[in-house]
């Protein structure tokens, strides 16, 4: 069997992005800066890390005295969120034990743990972002990074919110 491909499709430039595509060095840098300056408000250090639609790394930083470890952690969640248009949030209940991904595996770098949230414009995948180095704060820190950025709003971050003023414990499991 013969299988032909045009490859004429896929070269750059033929095909027409939307106005506000990709995303700029300058869009991720209000970005970062709107979320360090939340967490600084929020008294807690974190690592914050955009990505482009590739999962490429546009910016990284890691606030002072934040967790060595929350860097890579940033970056995987970023990394998830772009790679598969969902928050970590959202993989962290499907792979839960009871949940319908139980046993499923990621593909490595990928993670399950909440502070990843997929960047859209217009409905359009722009990116992802990565928060990691505090467990409540995570929410407003991403908040404020995705009004700044003005990218649409993110569902879970409203969910998010009401399950934390339901409980005393907001727990991915």
């Amino acid at each position: 069997m013969l299988v032909s491909f045009d490859f004429d499709r896929w070269k750059p430039g033929t095909r027409p992005l939307p106005a506000n595509y990709p995303l700029t060095t300058e869009d991720a840098t209000k970005v970062l800066n709107a979320g360090s300056q939340c967490a600084e408000r929020l008294d807690v250090a974190m690592s914050i890390c955009i990505v482009d639609d590739g999962a490429n790394v546009v910016l990284l930083y890691r606030m002072p005295h934040a967790m060595l470890f929350s860097l890579d952690l940033a970056i995987s969640k970023a990394k998830t969120a772009a790679s598969t248009r969902q928050t970590t949030h959202a993989w962290a209940r499907l792979m839960r034990p009871s949940g319908p991904m139980a046993g499923a595996v990621l593909p490595p770098g990928l993670v399950t743990i909440a502070g990843g949230f997929p960047l859209f414009r217009s409905g359009v995948l722009v990116g992802g972002l990565g928060i990691s180095g505090a467990e409540r704060e995570d929410i407003d820190v991403a908040s404020a990074c995705i009004t700044a950025g003005g990218f649409d709003e993110v569902d879970i971050i409203d969910a998010l919110r009401r399950s934390q003023q339901n409980t005393s414990e907001v727990r991915v499991d």
